[in-house]
């Protein structure tokens, strides 16, 4: 069994408002004014998400994510931020919303300050003044099926002083009790970095739009299922304080003018907008300075790319839009969660403003100590694109995306561990990441017991392939961290999720029938429609997994079990008068089992990336993927419509996840290397052009920035093209 060691308070108790502890989307607002600015320590955790803000300066945004039950404590040492009476607020968002990037637990904070050995403040006791976050408009719309609600403000000029004015009069402000919360926390400390939230500003206005306001109902578009799904949690039509989507979809622009502006003050009044353009794909809170003239509102509406026509497009996988209903007065504005932008659009809707300054508060990996050696330009950019794109997705635990997710999935935390190792030496990261899913004993009624979800911390669901590439994954960790405590404690955990894909077993040992979600390379790809009744690419992972095991325990069986696996799918499902391997196999009623006599790229793949073969042992095969294959059969940015000469067109194409991430590393392998970077700068630098970070699929339709594409590092390094400073 996983043992913690647990941490205390050493006067805060857990609190919140009572009775609502279980609200949807409930915000609240601590604060407390430092007596003298020196030797400051603040120790915080809470659920769901919180910012600590000192005189209004973003000091830091938690918690680190953790597994049900446990809470990871911040210690904020917040001596070089604070001066005589300068104001602390933790500011906490209480979502308690079935997500993929959180826990649905209910809300709570607990924190203390320190002040040169002394308590001045701590929830449940005395210090902490607290108030309702009134600005918030809390009945609004989901942003994302995996992420919570959006953001819409309703703003006066006495805010501000609630975050910077010590002598500012609290009883203007909306404020409430905190009461302790009935049931037991357990508190461990936090084990990884904190980050500096550099303040990345726009490398110019790029356009400016006139606009009008069309008049379509709720009646005239369609709505994205994860506002509308029972399946998610989310706010009735009736409910919803202001329609944000709608409001979005009714903004017609009249008139577009291209500019190259330096971003400084910009006035904008009713109907016109400006355009602000990073250099690249920047994740953080969305900032603006602004004056606001005349009682005004605001749209402001982003997008992680913008076309060479000035164009920001929606794709309806992310609502990327905030309002702010805003007051005659002077305000630092600034979203509350982080978002993914290399393009923001500011909209009054009414009003006239004056934006002064307008920035990106980064959340991400600080910058590795690493630089890139070489003179190929082209191959410089790949790795900048890499870096900022690992940077992105490593937020206390690694996360698919920063975008539209910010969840941590297995099979991308892989690889993405393999660069956090390559760019610290250590996995700090990792370990949390790896943690957070054998802290539970179980998970919810949806996952059988001994597996694991998809993505944790989150109520995910079950995917089978990506059970056992958690245990693939340990297996490195334990081989580059030697944490064999962490090792023997989960072994039990192990045996149950392997007992119970035994049961699937048939009596050739392959895996068959197998219940739940399967991924061969995408929900999309043709893959999918493939994985019954015998998937061979999943038993070649399911023998991985079980090699895997045998390793890192030391037993000899499990070894020899995954090669007689890999032997019998290598044996069944090679087709000789097509020269590929099969993607499955169908029982007839029969009850023999036969070939369907399909092959997709993707599965050609899994048998050279695991062993099952080699180019020796399949040199016609391998010739043809290595020079036949590829992104290069697809028409550029429409996959998966295949050109018009694309060889082997019954052969459907891979994608990103995973096909291409086993082509790259095969070629890596196997292929010489100015074959090798050719390809990679054929397929990457589109994308680096573009975001100058790594997509997620060969499209830019979906998220242009995936953690485990960081992964090309480790091939640069490999061909020393990357060194430490």
């Amino acid at each position: 069994m996983l043992k913690i060691p647990l941490i205390t308070f050493d006067k805060a108790v857990p609190v919140w408002v009572r009775g609502r502890e279980n609200e949807l989307n409930l915000w609240v607002s601590l604060r407390v004014i430092a007596k003298k600015g020196e030797n400051s320590l603040l120790r915080v955790t809470g659920h769901a998400a919180y910012h600590v803000r000192v005189d209004g300066e973003l000091i830091a945004f938690g918690p680190a994510k953790c597994g049900d039950g446990y809470y990871r404590v911040d210690e904020l040492d917040l001596t070089s931020h604070i001066k005589k009476n300068s104001v602390i607020t933790i500011t906490i968002a209480g979502y308690n919303c079935i997500c993929g990037s959180i826990l649905d637990k209910p809300s709570f904070i607990c924190a203390e300050l320190i002040e040169n050995g002394e308590i001045t403040a701590a929830t449940g006791h005395e210090g902490f003044v607290c108030r309702y976050v009134t600005e918030h408009v809390q009945k609004v719309q989901r942003y994302s099926n995996q992420r919570t609600f959006g953001e819409v403000y309703e703003i006066t000029p006495m805010v501000n002083a609630w975050y910077r004015d010590a002598f500012a009069d609290i009883s203007l402000y909306d404020l409430t009790t905190l009461t302790p919360v009935s049931d037991e926390k357990l508190f461990i400390a936090r084990e990884c970095g904190y980050n500096t939230y550099d303040k990345i500003f726009p490398e110019a206005i790029v356009s400016r739009e006139t606009f009008t306001i069309d008049t379509k109902t709720a009646e005239d578009i369609f709505y994205p299922y994860y506002m509308t799904s029972s399946a998610t949690t989310v706010f009735s039509p009736n409910e919803i304080q202001l329609d944000t989507y709608l409001l979005y979809k009714n903004l017609v622009t009249t008139q577009s003018v291209s500019a190259n502006d330096f971003p400084e003050n910009e006035f904008l009044t009713e109907g016109h907008t400006a355009t602000y353009k990073w250099n690249g794909n920047t994740t953080g809170c969305i900032c603006m300075r602004v004056k606001c003239n005349k009682q005004a509102r605001i749209v402001a509406l982003f997008e992680e790319y913008i076309t060479s026509e000035n164009e920001i497009i929606h794709y309806g996988s992310i609502h990327n839009c905030v309002v702010w209903d805003l007051e005659k007065g002077n305000y630092d504005l600034s979203t509350f969660e982080p978002y993914t932008l290399q393009a923001l659009r500011v909209y009054v809707i009414s009003g006239e403003i004056e934006v002064e300054s307008v920035f990106v508060n980064y959340f991400g990996a600080d910058k590795p100590d690493v630089e890139f050696i070489g003179s190929d330009d082209e191959i410089r950019k790949l790795f900048d694109g890499a870096i900022e794109t690992y940077r992105q997705n490593t937020f206390t635990i690694f996360m698919d995306c920063p975008s539209r997710e910010r969840a941590g999935f297995l099979c991308d935390s892989f690889f993405t561990a393999r660069v956090e190792y390559l760019l610290t030496g250590k996995n700090e990261i990792e370990h949390n990441f790896l943690q957070n899913f054998f802290m539970p004993e179980r998970f919810h009624d949806d996952i059988p017991d001994g597996l694991f979800p998809c993505c944790y911390p989150s109520r995910a669901t079950l995917l089978n392939n990506w059970v056992m590439w958690l245990v693939i994954e340990l297996r490195e960790y334990f081989e580059r961290t030697h944490d064999d405590a962490f090792r023997d404690a989960i072994y039990a955990r192990l045996l149950k999720a392997f007992s119970h894909f035994e049961k699937y077993e048939n009596s050739d040992g392959l895996l068959e029938k197998l219940d739940g979600w399967i991924w061969v390379d995408g929900d999309r790809t043709k893959c999918a429609k493939l994985v019954q009744d015998v998937n061979y690419p999943t038993n070649i992972l399911y023998a991985h997994a079980i090699q895997a095991m045998g390793h890192m325990y030391g037993k000899p069986e499990l070894i020899e079990k995954a090669k007689r696996i890999k032997a019998t799918v290598e044996n069944q499902s090679y087709m000789p008068e097509k020269g590929f391997y099969c993607d499955n196999a169908i029982r007839g009623e029969d009850g023999v089992l036969r070939l369907s006599g399909e092959a997709t790229e993707t599965c050609q793949y899994y048998y050279f990336y695991f062993d099952v073969t080699t180019p020796e042992k399949r040199p016609e095969l391998w010739e043809r993927l290595k020079n036949d294959f590829g992104p290069k059969r697809v028409v550029t940015n429409r996959w998966p419509t295949l050109r018009d000469d694309a060889p082997y067109p019954d052969i459907f194409p891979s994608n990103m996840l995973i096909g291409n991430q086993f082509r790259f590393s095969l070629l890596f392998r196997y292929a010489d290397k100015e074959k090798f970077l050719s390809e990679l700068k054929n397929y990457y630098l589109p994308m680096a052009n573009l975001t100058s970070t790594l997509w997620e699929h060969d499209t830019d339709k979906r998220s242009c920035n995936h953690a485990f594409t960081s992964h090309l590092l480790c091939w640069l390094y490999e061909l020393g093209m990357i060194t430490t400073k």
